[in-house]
């Protein structure tokens, strides 16, 4: 096509560039030059209100007045809107070149992406698009396509939340502790052999990896008065909650010990100790995780305080790992 004035038309906010048709000027129709080709209209519209736009238009091959069909439609706010495909699909592009045309599927007109070699639906199902969320931070290594969106969290980048175990909860156990106060603070006094039971569900924001229990506690004791040590061992069991398993029959379950270690040096002073892990290769959304918090010998032969451990919180610490595009 060459551009003259028989195929450009403007004046004030309007522009046209046409191809292979003719429009009256009385009647403003179109008619289509050579009946055995395609017609093509660019209109340009710049506007006032800024609803400016440019449009792509087409006409099959025809004889007598020409039916417009918008292909695209460029807005002045930069949006663009994809219209009816007039080839579908259409052809096959060159190797390093993508096409994106409309099609199609399950009843409704949605965009799809043609390559060399395969067509894929950009939305996979009836209105939705697949999204892909790989919570250790790797990718699988088929399955995602490059027209999918993928959120891939970053392994040094998370977000640390935290379930709070209220302290009443401590004073459930076959062998209970006592209920203190110091100050404003109430707890649970701990002797060897004391236990709380106490259970929670694997949030619905935790997106994979270990889950950690601390406990806040102090002692009414300096170390120094005894070489005091304590010890904790936790067992727990992680429970589906899909009707599949017996809560004391469970298929993940270990018990784990936090290892001997030195109250404070100064009596009443806080401490916070753990942490004592629970592997996330035990763990599954949604499981309820039962847990018997226990005070045992020190395993190393090392001195009891005199003073009994007072725990004045329980937290159990997990990982939401933010996303990267």
């Amino acid at each position: 096509m060459r551009i003259n004035e028989s195929s450009t038309s403007g004046g004030g906010n309007y522009l046209s560039l046409a191809q292979n048709a003719t429009q009256d000027s009385s009647t403003l129709l179109w008619t289509c030059n050579d009946t055995a080709s395609d017609a093509y209209l660019i209109e340009m519209i710049d506007s006032n209100s800024n609803q400016g736009y440019i449009t792509v238009k087409r006409s099959p091959a025809t004889s007598g007045t020409i039916s417009w069909s918008e292909i695209l439609r460029v807005n002045f706010d930069g949006t663009i809107v994809l219209n009816t495909a007039f080839v579908l699909p259409p052809d096959a592009p060159s190797t390093g070149q993508a096409k994106v045309y409309l099609d199609n599927f399950l009843g409704r007109l949605i965009a799809k992406f043609k390559t060399a070699s395969e067509t894929v639906n950009l939305l996979q199902s009836s209105g939705f698009g697949r999204i892909w969320v790989e919570p250790d931070g790797t990718l699988p290594s088929s399955g995602v396509k490059l027209w999918d969106i993928a959120l891939k969290p970053s392994t040094s980048t998370y977000v640390e939340k935290e379930i709070i175990i209220p302290i009443s909860r401590l004073g459930v156990g076959a062998s209970k502790p006592t209920e203190v106060t110091l100050g404003d603070y109430a707890g649970q006094s701990y002797g060897i052999g004391d236990d709380s039971k106490f259970q929670f569900e694997v949030p619905h924001d935790w997106t994979g990896g270990d889950i950690e229990l601390y406990a806040h506690l102090y002692c009414n004791e300096n170390y120094a008065t005894n070489n005091g040590y304590v010890n904790w061992e936790i067992d727990y069991s992680c429970t589906p909650e899909d009707g599949g398993e017996a809560l004391d029959a469970p298929t993940h379950s270990d018990t784990l010990t936090s290892g001997s270690f030195q109250i404070p040096a100064t009596a009443k002073h806080l401490m916070e100790a753990g942490p004592v892990t629970i592997p996330a290769s035990d763990l599954s959304a949604h499981d309820v995780v039962g847990v018997t918090f226990k005070r045992i010998a020190n395993d190393g032969g090392q001195n009891n305080p005199t003073a009994e451990p007072v725990i004045v919180g329980i937290e159990i610490e997990y990982r939401v790992y933010k996303p990267t595009f």
